[in-house]
């Protein structure tokens, strides 16, 4: 599918509002010219880029050291661990894949890239799934090109999902790459840090976010196997 990002580029001189480099931050609250900010995914070298708007700038760049270092000792782990994807045997069309999804994620997906190799014409194809032996629901959307993907619901904790995939009525066979990949938001160790203004900026209208505060969207391979689909199997 496709992705918009929203830019807003302007010199950081004109800033009212607390701008912070090497880190993820949200603002969590507003309370006069008082700002809490949300920090998570900090860098050592993490600063405020407009200290000038501060009325201490002292205190807050104490503060936000303070919670850089806490930070930096308590980063969350992989969404996914564990991942083991089986080659599957010529002509079966069958993958295997066996792995840990972490607690703290949350909408998890398994997607399955199938990409047809060869110059000839996009042969359509059936896909199905069993996930702890359970057969479960795949989604997919139709795609220009001969690549499609494929995707199956997870929850954390550990599972092993196969995937079926056979040509559809009046193709033969099917040969190309299976690319496996694990997508799912995770909250993130987050620390608040409060930012006393010299004076409160005007309040703004911004795009809606895309995720609660303090969350991201991780996309994590897991591999890549070679596949030929043929019909009957």
């Amino acid at each position: 599918g496709f992705e918009t990002a929203v830019y807003e580029v302007f010199p950081v001189g004109e800033a009212t509002e607390p701008l912070i480099a090497g880190a993820v931050f949200d603002l969590a609250g507003r309370t006069g010219e008082t700002w809490t900010v949300s920090l998570h995914s900090v860098s050592s070298d993490a600063k405020i880029l407009n200290p000038s708007i501060l009325k201490t700038q002292s205190s807050a760049s104490r503060l936000l050291r303070s919670a850089v270092e806490s930070l930096s000792k308590a980063r969350p782990g992989p969404i996914v661990k564990e991942g083991t994807l089986i080659v599957p045997p010529a002509g079966t069309g069958a993958l295997e894949l066996s792995f840990t999804v972490a607690e703290n994620a949350t909408e998890g997906l398994m997607a399955v890239l199938l990409a047809q190799s060869g110059t000839g014409k996009k042969i359509a194809l059936n896909v199905t799934a069993q996930l702890d032996g359970l057969t479960v629901p795949v989604s997919t959307e139709y795609q220009e090109g001969k690549s499609q993907w494929y995707k199956v619901p997870v929850t954390p904790g550990k599972h092993t999902l196969r995937l079926f995939a056979a040509p559809a009525k009046d193709s033969l066979s099917w040969k190309g790459k299976a690319t496996v990949w694990c997508i799912a938001r995770q909250k993130q160790d987050s620390k608040l840090v409060e930012l006393p203004l010299k004076q409160a900026p005007f309040e703004r209208l911004l795009p809606p976010a895309v995720w609660p505060a303090g969350e991201v969207r991780r996309n994590v391979r897991i591999g890549e196997v070679q596949l030929t689909v043929q019909r009957g199997t």
